[in-house]
This record gives structure tokens, sequence and C-alpha cells, in this order.
């Protein structure tokens, strides 16, 4: 799961009212709910209004999908 927002810059009304870019990357295991990954761990909040996002200063992000036997 991820969940991101989109930060205002001047004259920009299709965004979040927020000073910088933000996200929060959560893998978990779909049959048990078991979270495998959370880059906040410690926080067991899932729902979108609730959970704590970090800010984005840069960075890009990658999938890789490994072959399972």
């Amino acid at each position: 799961m991820i969940y991101g927002w989109d930060a205002c810059s001047p004259g920009r009304t299709d965004c979040v009212a927020i000073p910088t870019d933000r996200a929060r990357l959560v893998v978990f295991e779909t049959t048990t709910g078991t979270v495998i990954y959370d880059h906040s761990p410690g926080s067991t909040q899932f729902d979108v209004d609730r959970i704590a996002p970090r800010d984005l200063t840069s960075g890009a992000v990658q999938l890789h999908r490994t072959a399972t036997r």
C-alpha cells in the first residue's frame, strides 16, 4: 500500500495544503495481514486520515518482482 500526498505550489488548487510532498509505504501479506515492511515502523494506523506520512525531499520508487516457485 502506498499513500501519497501532493503538496501545493503557489497558484495550484488541485493538491493538499501541506509544505512538502509526503508518502508512506506499507507492504503486508494479503492472506494474513502481517506487515512485512513499513517505513513508519511502530505505527498501527493504516487509515488514510490517521497515518503519519513522512516528508519527501527527493527520490524515486522502483518496484521489482521476484519469481516465486
